[in-house]
């Protein structure tokens, strides 16, 4: 049983572990964990050092990288027989095409009282084709989907010096466009509005989602829409930003990960991203507020989307060295007191998979962020399920179109370095390209025997203001 943790110095509660149920190895091993990090560290970091301590003869590897790290070790790895005991397969490829080449295996043998653990979620946390394929689970929610993915930031001081109130100057297109003109203006050159990466597709998602626009494909007719209006109204205002002089002028030579490094140095005084920062820029002393993104009109609300699982899923390698160890953990990271901790640990950056997980977390008087108190407030005010077509029907996972570039990120950053000189011809001739080549891929996963259409593409029943559910899947 798990008792109350000590302290560690500097106030930061340890992790104690209950004592093991797995047939664990008795001699010196090293166990590998790769994934994408990010705010999921904050509570893996203690959980190994604690599992190494219990555990003297088990070493554990976290490799904490990024997506584009995992998207291209992984497949290596695998082909190699390499890979990390438990692995994030990426976002480049479909997960059940992954299961299907053996990349994975099963996690039922491999966790301790497996049904009783897995009874212990919520009804509709284990999701076909993201956790379960083919009725064998080989994955499961360590934390809760849904969070915000665009935010509008703010640096505290270089909007006070601009002048700027952010809780009534930042509310709408128009004001959002005004603001970062004045910042600008107030910073001479020593600080710009807005902070961009090589590419400004953050900023266009979070705009576009307030316009109504959910992402490539339409779910309403299976149909790419990057020709549509929203797009274009987006594409206006950034370049009319960009034509003020807003955006952090150096922006095409850094990453998405570069820009927000940054922003405590106050080289901007807005970006738009999602809460994956916090903690760093907590560390650094910087002062900083964000809010939802601007919407075309004065008091209008919008939804976002998402779908459940994705990158941020880890697997166990079907030739892991210490499959036991994996199963071990994933043990404890599903229980109710797993959950709790990694409340705890993070401060309430990760959102439980189990709910009372969060209230047994505020309930012990921990410490919770109040940063990420308001980022679960905005995502419940945001965040909605989308339908995800392989969830509908497996066989969408064969479905393999080709690239088509220059991609929707290639071409907005070109539209601000000048290498685009028309921006609303190159998305058009993108969207017939994603259409035919996606049209192309259907026919070609049918002639191998897949049982798929567009129509799998299309959801007649999906409201974006609601999650999409079992339910709704089992209307159409």
């Amino acid at each position: 049983m798990q008792t109350s943790a000590p302290e560690q110095s500097g106030g930061v509660r340890a992790v104690e572990l209950p004592d093991s149920k797995a047939e664990l190895p008795t001699g010196d091993v090293t166990f590998r964990w790769l994934d994408g990090g990010g705010n999921r560290q904050l509570f893996l970091d203690p959980l190994f050092a604690a599992y190494q301590a219990k555990h003297g003869n088990i070493t554990v590897q976290y490799d904490a990288t990024n997506m584009d790290t995992v998207n291209e070790t992984i497949p290596l790895g695998v082909r190699n027989g390499t890979a990390p005991d438990v692995f994030a397969i990426g976002n480049k490829i479909e997960h059940r095409t992954a299961i299907e080449d053996g990349w994975c295996q099963p996690i039922e043998d491999l966790v301790p009282d497996f049904e009783a653990w897995r009874a212990a979620f919520p009804a509709d946390a284990f999701v076909p084709n993201v956790h379960v394929f083919d009725g064998k689970t080989y994955s499961f929610p360590l934390n809760g989907s849904g969070e915000i993915t665009e935010m509008l930031i703010f640096s505290t001081e270089l909007t006070e010096r601009a002048g700027i109130d952010p809780t009534r100057d930042l509310g709408t297109w128009d004001q959002f466009r005004a603001a970062a003109k004045k910042i600008t203006e107030a910073g001479d050159g020593a600080f710009y509005g807005l902070m961009n990466s090589r590419t400004p597709v953050k900023i266009v998602e979070g705009l576009l989602a307030t316009a109504g626009w959910y992402g490539e494909l339409d779910f309403k007719t299976g149909r790419y829409h990057y020709d549509a209006a929203e797009v274009n109204d987006v594409v206006d205002l950034v370049l009319a930003m960009h034509q003020d002089g807003s955006l952090w002028p150096d922006f095409a030579g850094i990453s998405a990960a570069d820009a927000r490094g940054r922003m405590p140095n106050n080289v901007a005084g807005l970006q738009v991203d999602g809460p994956f920062s916090i903690a760093e820029w907590e560390q650094a002393e910087w002062s900083f507020g964000f809010t939802t993104m601007p919407t075309p009109e004065a008091g209008a609300t919008y939804t976002n989307s998402y779908s459940y699982g994705g990158g941020g899923n880890v697997f166990v390698f079907a030739k892991a060295a210490n499959p036991a160890v994996a199963g071990d953990l994933f043990s404890y990271l599903g229980s109710l007191a797993g959950q709790t901790e990694m409340v705890i640990q993070s401060r309430g950056a990760l959102l439980p998979s189990l709910p009372e997980a969060q209230q047994q977390a505020e309930q012990a008087g921990s410490e919770l962020n109040p940063h990420f108190a308001k980022v679960r407030e905005l995502s419940a005010d945001v965040m909605r399920v989308e339908p995800v077509p392989v969830v509908r029907n497996g066989d969408v996972a064969k479905v393999a179109p080709k690239p088509v570039t220059p991609n929707f990120a290639d071409l907005l950053g070109g539209m601000l370095t000048g290498q685009v000189s028309d921006i609303k011809k190159e998305l058009r001739k993108l969207n017939d390209g994603l259409n035919r080549a996606l049209d192309d891929a259907i026919a070609e996963a049918r002639g191998k025997g897949a049982e798929v259409s567009r129509d799998d593409y299309v959801f007649g029943n999906w409201d974006p203001a609601k999650d999409y559910g079992q339910a709704d899947y089992d209307a159409l």
